[in-house]
């Protein structure tokens, strides 16, 4: 279509050859794939991130602990906050998959950006996953300076 640039022919094709349409697939098979399309993503801008990482864990209920990681830019305000809920429908990806974008979210505006993993569907039924969002969010916001905020 040369209505595309060449970048974004090039991604269509990647996606196509590497991510078929997933209707006859597993879970399980969907996953692996969506970490692998993700992994060939990453690995291009893998260690352009210009601050520090730091991997914690926010305990939700007495059995669990939800892991974050909080990416902090060398330049950082610290008047500001975001906190990244990965995509994936619920089901699928992870912090993991989605470090890229946080990593670059996180230098373009110079913000601490805390990426929160969760609990996934099906292996955890509705309304677990919100759940996890909403307690993970109350407990930063009720201690930011924690994870770097001065406001």
């Amino acid at each position: 279509d040369p209505r595309l640039c060449d970048e974004a022919l090039a991604y269509a094709q990647f996606i196509t050859e590497n991510f078929p349409a997933p209707k006859n697939l597993t879970l399980e098979v969907m996953r692996q794939r969506s970490e692998n399309v993700h992994a060939k993503i990453n690995e291009k801008l893998i260690g352009t991130f210009k601050g520090t990482e730091e991997e914690r864990k926010i305990k939700v209920d007495e059995d669990t602990e939800i892991p974050i990681t909080i990416y902090t830019p060398a330049d950082v305000k610290k008047d500001k906050m975001v906190l990244y809920f990965h995509g994936g429908g619920w089901t699928q990806c992870s912090r993991k998959t989605h470090q890229t974008i946080v990593n670059m979210l996180a230098d373009a505006t110079k913000t601490i950006w805390i990426s929160v993993e969760y609990r996934l569907s099906p292996e955890y039924k509705f309304p677990i996953w919100l759940d996890d969002a909403c307690e993970v969010t109350r407990q930063i916001l009720a201690n930011k300076k924690d994870y770097g905020n001065n406001q």
